[in-house]
């Protein structure tokens, strides 16, 4: 989800939402923040360019709910960046 282009975000998620099952669970880990763009990641001994869409927590939640997902779980970590961590879980949207 790192790399993916914001306008694919919503039909990856459905996607997962359509491989897994009722109960399955799912963990994103991603970078927060506004936008999306080409960036030189040079942290990994390379200076090849790779594609990053960052992410805030109340948009990207409201995408997995729309997808068919419950977020039970969602937390952040600095280091060079702020990372978010989301738990969620399949939940069955045709009730």
């Amino acid at each position: 989800m790192l790399h993916i282009p914001r306008q694919a975000v919503p039909t990856v998620l459905g996607e997962f939402a359509r491989a897994i099952r009722l109960g399955g669970q799912l963990y994103l880990n991603l970078t927060e923040g506004d936008g999306e763009g080409w960036e030189i990641a040079s942290n990994y001994g390379s200076n090849r360019r790779r594609w990053f869409t960052f992410h805030r927590l109340p948009d990207l939640t409201a995408l997995l709910v729309t997808a068919g997902f419950k977020v039970h779980h969602a937390s952040q970590t600095r280091s060079s960046r702020t990372w978010l961590a989301l738990h969620a879980h399949r939940v069955n949207t045709n009730q």
